[in-house]
Order: C-alpha cells, then sequence, then structure tokens
C-alpha cells in the first residue's frame, strides 16, 4: 500500500516538473525575444562583493553565504518534520504521518521546477524585469499547489483510499492541513529564490530563524500530528511572509 503511494507521489513530482518546465521555459523563452541585448558585461556576484569579503561577519552576510543558508533551512524545514514524529510518537501515528508527508512534499516538488529555472533569469543583470518574474514564478506556483491543495481538501478520503488503501483513512483529516504548509513553503521557496538572486544579504537569516522556530513549536507542543502541522505552518508563513516584505523592500530600492 505504501509502495503505491510512493509511486503515486514520484509520478506527481515527475508531471509537475514537467509542467513547470514547458511553462518556465516558454515564459523564458518570451522575455528573451522581447528584452534588449545587454550593452555592458556583468561582473559576477563574487566579484561585485569581493571588497567585502574581510571577517568572519562579512562572510556571513555574503550572497552565496545567504544563499546556502536559505537552501538549507528551507530543505530542513521540508524534512525534518518526518524524523522529530518518529521520536515524538509511536509507531502507528508515525506511519500515518509518513503517508501525509509524501503527498504533501510532492505538492512542494510539483512547482519546485519554477523556482529553480527561473534563478539564472532574476540573476542576471542585462536587461529583463525580474519582479514580473517573481510574479510569473508567484502564480504558477501558486496555481500548482493550489489545484493540489483542493483535491486534497475536497477529496481527502478518496487519495488515500487509492495511493494507500483503508489502512492509512487516518491520514486524511491531515492531508489538507499539510498541504496549506507546503503551499507556503512552496511560494516562499519562490521569493527566497528571487532574492538569492538578486544577492540579499538576509534572507538565509531569515530562513535559519523561522527554521529555528518551527523545530522549537514542533518541539515544544505536539499533543497530536494536526498540532505538529500546524507547527510547521508557522515557520512556513513566517518566511513566506518576511521575504514578501524583503522583496518589495528590495523593489522600492531599485525603483
Amino acid at each position: 500500500m505504501v509502495r503505491g503511494g510512493v509511486t503515486g507521489a514520484i509520478g506527481a513530482q515527475l508531471a509537475g516538473a514537467v509542467i513547470g518546465l514547458f511553462a518556465t521555459i516558454a515564459y523564458l523563452t518570451h522575455r528573451g525575444r522581447t528584452q534588449p541585448k545587454p550593452n555592458q558585461t556583468v561582473q559576477p556576484i563574487s566579484e561585485t562583493h569581493a571588497s567585502h569579503r574581510h571577517g568572519w561577519s562579512s562572510v556571513a552576510t555574503m550572497p552565496e553565504t545567504q544563499a546556502m543558508l536559505a537552501s538549507g533551512s528551507i530543505l530542513v524545514m521540508l524534512t525534518l518534520d518526518a524524523a522529530l514524529v518518529a521520536r515524538l510518537f509511536n509507531a502507528e501515528d508515525t506511519a500515518t504521518y509518513s503517508a501525509v508527508t509524501i503527498l504533501g512534499r510532492s505538492q512542494f516538488y510539483l512547482s519546485a521546477t519554477v523556482a529553480t529555472l527561473l534563478l539564472p533569469y532574476v540573476a542576471s543583470q542585462g536587461g529583463g524585469n525580474p519582479r514580473a518574474a517573481l510574479g510569473y514564478g508567484l502564480a504558477i506556483t501558486g496555481i500548482l499547489n493550489g489545484t493540489g491543495l483542493l483535491i486534497l481538501g475536497a477529496i481527502p478520503d478518496l487519495v488515500v483510499d487509492v495511493l494507500y488503501g483503508r489502512a492509512y483513512v487516518s491520514a486524511a483529516p491531515l492531508l489538507w492541513h499539510y498541504g496549506l504548509h507546503s503551499t507556503m513553503l512552496s511560494l516562499g521557496n519562490v521569493v527566497a529564490t528571487y532574492l538569492i538572486g538578486r544577492g540579499n544579504r538576509s534572507i538565509g537569516n531569515i530562513a535559519l530563524t523561522c527554521t529555528t522556530l518551527q523545530v522549537a513549536v514542533v518541539t515544544i507542543w505536539h499533543p497530536t500530528l494536526n498540532s505538529v502541522i500546524i507547527g510547521l505552518g508557522a515557520g512556513s508563513a513566517t518566511l513566506l511572509g518576511c521575504g514578501l516584505l524583503l522583496a518589495q523592500s528590495s523593489n522600492t530600492t531599485d525603483k
């Protein structure tokens, strides 16, 4: 039964990757044809900020360091919950939660390709409209995740029955809540990718703080599996909200 769920999850990931790939390539192709060619060579980020590479404090705020912190923190936010549940709950609850996370993570990976493909475009300073790219990325990610969220909310029992069987019916009420967490984390990932591409010097610290918040909330307060998902949602919502504020601040500065 679990094997069937894993197969379905992998299929969803591949389908999402294909959809995101073609949609993003179509957008980038259109933008590439409509944007003027750059007249100057853009220096790499590593050269632009070479003068700041003195001391640990400067290293910590380098865009490269922030990119690693943000990417690592989002990965932890996506995966560490399963290990925490395995330590905090019994085997039956852990199995139920594992079924939920497979579908939830599939929803995240469904649109992760969009953020990955938009990164080089956003990072390019030789023309184009990064803010439009951010809006496109958020729109496509929202549509893909929103569709998945509607399915998980409308027919959770059927989804569980098809992928896992009746033995995992207790996972059905948790799907919508975990799907909401995955949606917010997916959108937060797009915003974080945009900020990384723009050379932001604080998104990594914010992502690390959100990850710490998430782990702390789940560790301290976990009366039920649903409370664990609420803790996860608190972290992903904070990441998304802070990321949007940073992006707005960055856009205002660029004007």
